[in-house]
């Protein structure tokens, strides 16, 4: 079982725009249908955890880089 503090906090990552939100989704997306296409058995939740925040990570470093 998880522990609500283990969650991802909605509230502490914003988006700097609906097209950023999409593009983040879309990504996440990808990932879970590369997952599935692979044939991988279901990850347990803190990879799940992990895999997550590198995306976010990502797209950080991304809009980062758009906004200067």
């Amino acid at each position: 079982m998880h522990d609500d503090d283990d969650l991802i906090d909605e509230q502490a990552f914003s988006f700097e725009s609906d097209e950023a939100e999409a593009q983040f989704y879309e990504s996440v997306e990808r990932e879970i249908e590369q997952t599935l296409a692979e044939g991988l058995p279901p990850i347990e939740e803190d990879e799940a955890e992990r895999r997550i925040r590198a995306v976010i990570a990502r797209f950080a470093k991304a809009n980062v880089g758009e906004s200067r």
